[in-house]
């Protein structure tokens, strides 16, 4: 008889705020044997440097509760998201209807063309585009029609910039959404009516057309505040109360779900009444600071993150050595390692797939994906992938399969698909699996590539130790810094913009006085990045990349999803505007439930969140009824968008809780 796995802890709130841990007696479903479930380690992915190794670090516990780790999203503009406003519906509605009033007055003005053309923009307006181009303005307006009216109209050449500007503008508020202009390239602008259904998803718009859609833009953009949720599980979670598929959702960037997180959100074309009656049935999830926009968000959408942070139970070190630890990361920073979260949580780790993948072996990839098994997995997953090892069915493992795991559930349908096809083919032998491309290409992109990602990740670990440990943390003659060349252009509204593509160039004896460590670089291995000048450096990337197979300088491959182009990342980060502080709370409380006889761990809350906030509830630590306190740490921090906290985390805490 095997021993049975240990207790279950399930995490609970109260009505104060408190969370409680209950512990469940009884074994867990069936799981995979955590004596031999070995985690990715630190080393094993290059993680070896510290900026400081003489200074003391200390343990402690983090994530106790959700409001321990909270984390805010970074606009592009650098505005940190906050829940602000969370509206009732009511209100939505009156406001909605205010807007469809002056939406009805717009369409008035479309369909009798009756246009303010007296106005003291109408005005400015004839006077930059000159008689001729005014009057075959109107004459495309359909205000004094003709027989043969022109399709476009085109201006004289308009060299000063708010010129062109003012006249993109004045456009717009004279005909309204009815005629639409953009710049050329010989600096004339271009007007033709706006027609009914151009663009994505266009419904209305243009002098013809029946508006369904009644607001200024698109996309309702919204913040989205959760609690113990992933941003993948509140998106489908928001999708399925509206009834609707998650491509209707954009955002910037995914957060864990251990933890409270805020961030912006766009619905494609969802009104914000839909959206806000979603309070009402949501657990975890609050949705609220509503406005329209033209364009949705996508991955990358955002500057950085914000974090919250609070470690309990701090031991192994005093308060002062606290505030020396903290200060040395606020002003000498911390190696920018990509943390063990991107190679993932299985026994494999995500970039060994990656290495099959561009050595195109997929037959030993795909079954690598299928055969991984999560530290923390169980039940369902773990039979279905025990099944897939035995009998390697398709159609049989993806009805043990669960739905969440997408990767293994997408490749596992196509194989269906595809045996079936050549099944129905063939009128002599039975299918068998032999699209192993097809199997892996069946993977949604973004996580197709994930593999891909974390083997660059992998090198680029391994090869900012080598050089942390051969120069330290000075500038040296052949470190790479970037060289940032642009090239500017100008959108429809009159507006330059930036294109901006990443160079790198080597330091010279000359320069090294002009740069700091944290302006240093290594690159993910890929065809389109410069490699150190230093040869020792350039020996890192080619002996790691040789042990797989693999060369730093060949990196082409004939799938283009398999054809890296890499990227640059610095070896040190700076925490943003870093602040801290050490308090002292009373130790958790043990509960018995008087009705199930469970026990209940109940932790102080030590932060308050957004939704704290908006209710009015302020958090205040109570005073230890037996006298004695527990040491915590509370910490802010911004981040750029390719920073892990967990990194900078590792420079003061030891042993970092495997969780986080």
């Amino acid at each position: 008889m095997t021993d049975a796995p240990p207790a279950k802890r399930i995490r609970t709130a109260d009505s104060t705020g408190n969370t409680s841990i209950e512990v469940l007696d009884g074994p867990e479903s069936a799981g995979p044997d955590s004596s031999t479930f070995i985690p990715i380690s630190e080393q094993a992915v290059g993680i070896r440097c510290f900026v400081r190794d003489d200074l003391p670090r200390f343990t402690c516990q983090l994530k106790q509760l959700n409001s321990d780790f909270q984390v805010f999203e970074v606009d592009p503009q650098g505005k940190i998201v906050r829940l602000e406003n969370v509206p009732r519906n009511e209100d939505l509605l009156a406001e909605q209807a205010e807007h469809r009033q002056v939406e009805q007055k717009r369409k008035q003005m479309l369909e009798t063309k009756s246009f303010d053309l007296e106005s003291d923009t109408a005005k400015r307006l004839q006077a930059a585009l000159g008689q001729r181009v005014w009057t075959e303005l109107l004459t495309l307006a359909g205000v004094t029609p003709v027989a043969d009216s022109p399709a476009t109209v085109s201006t004289e050449v308009i060299d000063d910039k708010e010129t062109r500007t003012l006249i993109h503008k004045g456009i717009r508020e004279v005909f309204g959404d009815g005629l639409d202009s953009t710049s050329a390239k010989d600096s004339t602008i271009v007007v033709r009516v706006k027609r009914a259904g151009k663009g994505r998803g266009a419904q209305g718009g243009g002098f013809n057309a029946r508006a369904r859609w009644e607001h200024p833009g698109d996309f309702c953009l919204f913040t989205l505040y959760k609690d113990g949720r992933d941003t993948m599980d509140a998106v489908s979670a928001v999708a399925s109360q509206l009834h609707l598929t998650t491509k209707a959702f954009g955002f910037a960037g995914t957060k864990d779900r251990r933890g409270c997180t805020t961030q912006r959100f766009t619905a494609y074309r969802v009104p914000a009444t839909r959206l806000a009656n979603c309070n009402r049935f949501l657990d975890g999830i609050r949705l609220g600071d509503f406005s329209y926009t033209r364009k949705g968000l996508t991955l990358g959408d955002l500057s950085g993150n914000r974090f919250s942070l609070v470690l309990r139970h701090v031991q192994g070190i005093d308060e002062a050595a606290i505030h020396e630890r903290f200060a040395t990361i606020r002003d000498r920073g911390f190696i920018n390692y990509f943390g063990l979260q991107r190679f993932g949580t299985s026994n494999i780790g995500t970039h060994e797939p990656g290495i099959l993948l561009l050595r195109g072996e997929y037959e030993q990839a795909v079954e690598m994906i299928m055969t991984a098994s999560a530290g923390n997995l169980r039940g369902p997953a773990v039979a279905a992938k025990a099944h897939w090892q035995n009998t390697h069915d398709p159609d049989a493992t993806l009805r043990l399969m669960p739905s969440r795991n997408v990767a293994e559930t997408s490749m596992l349908k196509h194989m269906v698909q595809d045996m079936r096809k050549r099944a129905d083919d063939s009128t002599t032998t039975p299918a068998t699996i032999t699209d192993w491309h097809g199997a892996y290409m069946a993977i949604p992109r973004n996580l197709r590539t994930m593999y891909l990602h974390a083997y660059q990740s992998f090198v680029w670990n391994h090869a900012v130790s080598a050089r942390i440990e051969q120069f330290g943390f000075t500038p040296v003659e052949g470190d790479l810094v970037i060289d940032d060349r642009t090239a500017v252009g100008e959108d429809g509204d009159g507006n330059e913009h930036v294109s901006q593509y990443v160079r790198a160039r080597a330091l010279t004896k000359d320069d090294l006085h002009l740069h700091a460590i944290t302006d240093i670089v290594l690159p993910l291995p890929g065809y389109d990045v410069e490699y150190p000048a230093n040869e020792t450096l350039r020996k890192v990337y080619v002996d790691v990349m040789q042990q797989h197979g693999l060369d730093p300088f060949d990196m082409r491959r004939k799938l283009k999803d398999l054809s890296l182009p890499g990227a640059y990342r610095k070896i040190v980060s700076k925490p943003i505007d870093l602040e801290f502080s050490t308090l002292h709370y009373p130790p958790p409380k043990l509960e018995t439930d008087a009705e199930t006889g469970r026990e209940r761990t109940i932790e102080v809350q030590l932060a308050a969140t957004d939704l704290d906030r908006l209710e009015g509830r302020t958090i205040e630590v109570p005073a230890s009824e037996g006298g004695t306190t527990l040491l915590a740490v509370k910490c802010e921090f911004g981040l750029d968008t390719a920073a892990y906290a967990t990194m900078m985390l590792r420079e003061a805490v030891d042993a970092l809780p495997r969780q986080i």
